[in-house]
């Protein structure tokens, strides 16, 4: 009866360890591209009142890599809303037949006109029911900022990628 032996295959160099380069990668990202793009970000709400902080990660995959910026804090739906814009939607009083959501017209008078104070026997509350907002047109942050950093990228990601292999090749992977 024939036997059949199953052999590994032994090279003189030493094998290539995966994860460790796809950490050096990602780790090259963070310390060389992600300051680069959170600088870009920043640039652009520099002069707004309330700034989001932004805060970079890093991702490497079979067929691509990259940098990913994202708005954190209270403020960071702002950046969202210019950036990506807003649809033109209903806007409704938050608490319904309240005193905030009353307009005040005169008896006979044609408009709003709000009194200092109501007086019921001269003034009608009318409850708002909601107005039309017509929304946000984008601005298009982030596609300004990929055109503008996006030679320096490859020319990094390069580096990065060569670095890596060059380290793996020499075994200090």
């Amino acid at each position: 009866m024939p036997t059949i032996v199953w052999r590994a295959i032994r090279t003189r160099r030493s094998y290539i360890d995966g994860d460790a380069v796809k950490k050096y990668i990602s780790d090259g990202l963070m310390r060389e591209v992600a300051p680069i793009l959170i600088r870009e970000h920043e640039n652009i709400v520099a002069d707004w009142v309330g700034r989001p902080e932004f805060e970079a990660k890093s991702f490497v995959h079979t067929t691509s890599l990259g940098v990913s910026v994202r708005p954190r804090g209270p403020v960071a739906k702002i950046w969202h809303w210019l950036s990506r814009g807003v649809a033109g939607h209903m806007v409704y009083p938050r608490i319904r037949n309240s005193w905030h959501s009353m307009r005040f017209t005169p008896r006979g008078g044609f408009g709003p006109v709000p009194p200092r104070r109501a007086v019921a026997s001269r003034w009608t509350g009318v409850h708002s029911k909601g107005h039309w907002w017509p929304g946000i047109l984008p601005r298009g942050f982030e596609q300004r900022i990929v055109e503008k950093v996006k030679p320096e990228f490859r020319r990094l990601a390069e580096n990065i990628l060569r670095r890596a292999m060059r380290r793996a090749r020499r075994g200090r992977s």
